[in-house]
């Protein structure tokens, strides 16, 4: 059922909290509306988009700098690596704004889309500049292959919505030709409901775990696989890092 299908089973795990379900069931509200895109094909994103590609969706031939390329040794599982230059970013080669500018690159990834679709195809450095401080991971699966990423808008205000504003898949294989190749999905949201104080919440859902949590600026919600234990969702989870230490600033203003 791919990204929805989890989000739509979920059920609360023994450490879930009242606040977390909350979080989720006001979440649901739009699963209705995301669910009629599933097949949709064209500008939308990650989790509306499982169909067959689009000529829109454009293969990366760059990939992230090299952090280190030694395995993590977790029992049980799939094996971890720290993120290394065999990953490449999905959408690195779209021809995507060079900004510095919040509102220049949130309008300049608004007018590549059809006015329509929510989740817009975007380049990692676009999202690190209109979230500034948002964070992404440095462990994923030793078989991830590529990386997808998306601004989420509001298309009545062609702003970001504040629920989910940004979304990221981790894929084991060419992204989204199966969901079977859909390793870990990471949503990032500017509606901080959870304290940072308030640790990493785990919510059981039907295809893996997912974890939701905040850092005071952002919340997050990981979606790892069921292949992924929830201990091994636990260290993605902690690997965060400041997306802009990624992927290098962009073209100074003058």
């Amino acid at each position: 059922m791919g990204e929805l299908g989890w989000a739509v089973g979920a059920r609360s795990g023994g450490a879930a909290s009242k606040k977390v379900l909350m979080v989720l069931r006001r979440r649901l509200a739009t699963v209705g509306i995301l669910a009629a895109a599933l097949t949709a094909c064209g500008g939308s994103g990650l989790l509306d988009t499982l169909g067959d590609r689009s000529h829109e969706y454009v293969q990366g031939s760059t990939t992230i700098p090299v952090v280190t390329a030694a395995p993590i040794d977790i029992t049980g599982g799939i094996p971890l690596q720290d993120l290394d230059n065999r990953v490449g970013w999905f959408n690195d080669s779209i021809d995507g704004s060079s900004s510095n500018e919040v509102a220049v690159v949130i309008s300049a990834v608004w007018q590549r889309g059809d006015g329509e679709n929510r989740f817009i195809q975007a380049t990692p450095h676009e999202i690190s500049v209109a979230l500034p401080g948002i964070q992404f991971l440095t462990v994923v699966p030793r078989t991830a292959e590529s990386i997808t990423s998306q601004l989420v808008y509001d298309t009545a205000s062609a702003t970001l919505d504040v629920g989910v504003s940004a979304a990221f898949g981790v894929w084991s294989g060419e992204p989204y030709e199966s969901p079977d190749d859909r390793l870990i999905v990471l949503r990032v949201g500017q509606d901080v409901s959870i304290s940072p104080s308030d640790g990493l919440q785990a919510v059981e859902v039907d295809e893996g775990v997912s974890l939701i949590w905040s850092d005071g600026l952002y919340q997050y919600e990981l979606f790892c696989a069921d292949l992924i234990v929830e201990r091994q969702c636990r260290r993605i989870a902690r690997s965060v890092v400041p997306l802009e230490i990624l992927v290098g600033p962009g073209v100074p203003e003058d």
